[in-house]
């Protein structure tokens, strides 16, 4: 009977082991163990009952009581530890210690990983690395490593565990425009220590994530083994000696891993294994190193990294974690991920730019991805744009390819030339000074519909260069206060300095888009280098010479300089208004030599180099967007003429049958036609994107933390299509939808938004609706059908698709917006 009843339990006892066991080893992350030498002691019982439930309690206490008098005692090599009960738990080092431990650790793990706080590698957000007894905490603030810290403490209190806090260290790795200080962190109420530097794995990592620290590691260590193995094998053959070299001394431990260090530091590390060799085959030093190796055949030191680079790289492809291999093929295969579609025609780009968008809008406003080797992080949900454009006021690196043009313009300058800078120039753009622009926009506006008259009319042809032709004489008149239809030669001086803006941003969006031009030393090779170059040359002749003129003209006319000084005093501290025929004088490059700064600070006012980065950046900024902008909308009209037919409806009622110059009244009483163009603004944004960087550490809404440095591209296209703000017919052409307030301020930012946004929003929009509104009181557009219609297709109806755009820098039309003109008969 003894013997029945002790088989039964036998069998629960196996039973219950199986069940253990089978959850025991549960993968999370197929992340191994962590730090069990933090736990000396793991209680049994907790195993039992918070990790095993489905066991009963009953068969828990019999095992207690069977086994918990009895002693044990842990072996580290010929020594013993002291004897200890089992009912205490398990000393590190047992037959169960690292079972348990797994056991303790996984759960651990998986309460860590459900705060989704931590470092995104490969997509994955990853908190923690464990890997035998080590465990190592990742955050990207320090507010997100407390959070951690006190999830482990929570979990310690709640399974009876105690950490070893004098063994536990913090280190932070420097970012770009990171904190010199960083407040302190607390485990079990003690502060843990901060250090430069740490060994993990046989790797030394430092603070500033640097190689030299671990190649002078693995020198000293060759130089000790090469001084072992000369010592106790000197009298040993050549044949031993270059066995011994090959199993003590190739084997850089973490060669692999080595990607930031200095030539001095590296070139160290090939001398001592050099030498090694030298003095372990008695080799005079001043024999060659490479003879000396192919005649031993032994590989030399670039040989043994290339070797170990590439085993490092088979494994980690043929891995089966699933981090390790999203990294592989992030960084094996950037021509199959994000920098394919980045290296393509402009239509590719553009593809590609829509695809990344609606990534983002999918995983909830907020995605990233890869381009070379950062990491972008890319908004399409309002909410964190406002954040964002409200504290983040540097841009990103990125853009500082545009300084080769823009130089030290506000525009694209950083905060510390933008900010003093905008407050000068600010008053340039009042309402009072744009309103004397609209004469100039109507005056342009009218050569402009005649020149599409004589281009378009009965036949389609592309109206990219009259418009853009337009935007270029109103922007050289308002801003340099030159009449380009007035100058000698002026078609070709026109056509060469159009042209000149076109190469320059066919240049700049082919290099912004290819990562290996990013470095300067590198671009400079190549013959784009030379072009963009020649075409900024040409701008730079133009507008130097003008800033000349007008120095020269200032300096002959005293009086005109008394006045110019004047009427600046009046714009900046509003004194008194200037007469009325100085202020129709005033160029943006008058206002803009008689500025002095309000502060004042820089009271000599602007030098004729900032003079011209500011007329650069203005011209760069205004001829493509505005044109873009204008093109897009007629383009509309022609496809939905029954908006076109309420839009000159308004023209008539407005400015009456017979065709006049618009005036600056008008522009305000021309509501749909406005409603008109914000909507094909919200499908077309002429700058789909605008990009940022992080100058403060940011938690988002989703308890995201963006650190400093992280660059940050704004996708106003993916803004201006999310159909979470702009409802199910977000992709349908529709004015009427403005009639309505916006739900989020920030859904909508053709011009950006926040302390620094577009400052000629304002000169854009007159200068857009005046040119409309001229061509369209003596134009009705059709469209330019690029396929026949079926033949039981309504003729009424015309091609509504989507545009074939483009991304050159501004989004463009592929067509180069392609439109027939019809003469309106009133």
């Amino acid at each position: 009977m003894f013997i029945e009843i002790l088989a039964v339990i036998v069998v629960v006892a196996l039973v219950c082991d199986h069940v253990y066991r089978k959850r025991l080893y549960k993968s999370v992350w197929s992340i191994p163990a962590a730090d069990y030498r933090e736990y000396p002691l793991l209680g049994q019982t907790h195993v039992f009952i918070g990790n095993a439930e489905d066991v009963p309690k009953e068969i828990v206490s019999l095992l207690r009581y069977w086994y918990g008098d009895q002693t044990n005692a842990v072996r580290w090599g010929d020594s013993t530890s002291s004897d200890y009960r089992l009912e205490c738990g398990v000393r590190q080092g047992g037959l169960t210690s690292p079972d348990l431990f797994n056991v303790y650790i996984n759960d651990l793990i998986g309460e860590l990983r459900s705060t989704k706080i931590g470092c995104h590698v490969a997509g994955v957000c990853v908190n923690n690395l464990s890997y035998a007894d080590d465990m190592v905490l990742l955050s990207p603030s320090i507010n997100g490593l407390r959070k951690l810290v006190s999830v482990c403490e929570q979990y310690a209190v709640e399974h009876g565990l105690m950490y070893n806090v004098k063994k536990t260290e913090m280190m932070v790795f420097k970012a770009l425009g990171g904190p010199a200080r960083v407040p302190e962190v607390r485990l079990d109420g003690s502060p843990v220590r901060r250090v430069q530097r740490f060994k993990y794995l046989g790797h030394w990592l430092t603070e500033d994530l640097r190689d030299e620290e671990d190649l002078e590691r693995e020198r000293r260590a060759l130089a000790a083994r090469c001084n072992m193995l000369a010592r106790r094998f000197h009298r040993c053959t050549p044949d031993v000696k270059i066995t011994l070299f090959r199993a003590y001394c190739q084997n850089l431990y973490t060669c692999h891993l080595w990607t930031n260090y200095t030539r001095r530091s590296y070139s160290a590390l090939r001398i001592q294994y050099n030498d090694a060799f030298r003095i372990l085959l008695k080799h005079p030093r001043f024999c060659s190193a490479s003879s000396m190796f192919a005649e031993a055949r032994v590989p030399d030191f670039f040989a043994i990294i290339r070797a170990r680079v590439a085993s490092f790289w088979m494994r980690l492809r043929n891995t089966g974690n699933a981090i390790l291999k999203n990294i592989c093929d992030d960084v094996t295969s950037p021509i199959q991920s994000h920098w394919r579609s980045v290296q393509q025609d402009a239509n590719h780009r553009m593809t590609s730019f829509k695809d990344l968008s609606k990534q983002s809008m999918e995983a909830g406003g907020v995605n990233r991805f890869s381009f070379g080797r950062r990491v972008f992080l890319i908004v399409t949900d309002p909410e964190v744009i406002e954040l964002i454009l409200k504290t983040c006021m540097e841009k990103d690196e990125i853009m500082n390819f545009i300084h080769d043009v823009s130089r030290t313009g506000s525009i694209f300058a950083p905060v510390s030339i933008w900010r003093p800078r905008r407050r000068m120039i600010a008053p340039a753009f009042s309402s009072k000074v744009l309103k004397q622009f609209v004469p100039v926009f109507a005056e342009q506006g009218e050569l402009l519909a005649a020149r599409l008259g004589e281009a378009a009319v009965g036949a389609p042809a592309p109206m990219w260069d009259h418009v853009a032709g337009y935007t270029m004489d109103s922007i050289c008149q308002t801003n340099l206060g030159i009449n380009m239809n007035e100058l000698d030669g002026q078609h070709l001086a026109k056509q060469s300095l159009v042209r000149a803006f076109e190469s320059i941003f066919r240049q700049l969006a082919y290099r912004v888009c290819q990562p290996w031009m990013q470095i300067q030393a590198v671009y400079r090779l190549l013959p784009h280098y030379r072009t963009l170059k020649s075409a900024t040359a040409v701008v730079d002749e133009f507008v130097y010479k003008i800033i000349k003129e007008k120095r020269d003209e200032i300096a002959k006319d005293d009086a005109k300089v008394t006045e110019t000084e004047q009427e600046s005093t009046v714009l900046n501290n509003n004194r008194a208004s200037p007469p009325p025929n100085t202020q129709k004088s005033r160029s943006f490059l008058d206002i803009l030599m008689a500025l002095r700064d309000p502060t004042g600070q820089g009271t000599d006012g602007l030098t004729d180099d900032e003079i011209r980065d500011e007329c650069v950046v203005i011209a760069l900024a205004g001829t493509d967007t505005s044109a873009v902008a204008a093109c897009y909308v007629l383009s509309m009209l022609a496809r939905h003429p029954d908006v076109q037919e309420k839009v000159l409806s308004e023209l008539d009622a407005v400015l009456g049958p017979s065709p006049r110059s618009v005036e600056h009244n008008d522009l305000a009483a021309l509501r749909y036609l406005e409603a008109v163009l914000r909507e094909t603004l919200r499908l077309y944004p002429p700058v789909p994107v605008i990009v940022r960087r992080v100058d403060k550490e940011l938690t988002l809404k989703s308890g995201e933390t963006l650190v400093p440095g992280m660059g940050v591209l704004i996708c106003i296209w993916g803004v201006h299509h999310n159909p979470r703000y702009w409802g199910d017919d977000v992709e349908e052409f529709r004015p009427e939808r403005f009639d309505q307030p916006l739900t989020h301020p920030v859904q909508y930012i053709p011009f950006s938004q926040g302390p620094r946004n577009c400052l000629g929003f304002q000169y854009a929009m007159m200068s857009i609706k005046t040119a409309l509104a001229t061509v369209l009181q003596q134009y009705r557009v059709v469209p330019h059908l690029t396929h026949s219609p079926s033949p039981n297709s309504d003729p009424s109806l015309t091609d509504r698709r989507p545009m074939r755009v483009k991304f050159d820098i501004m989004m463009k039309d592929m067509d180069d917006f392609t439109v027939q003109l019809e003469r309106r008969q009133k």
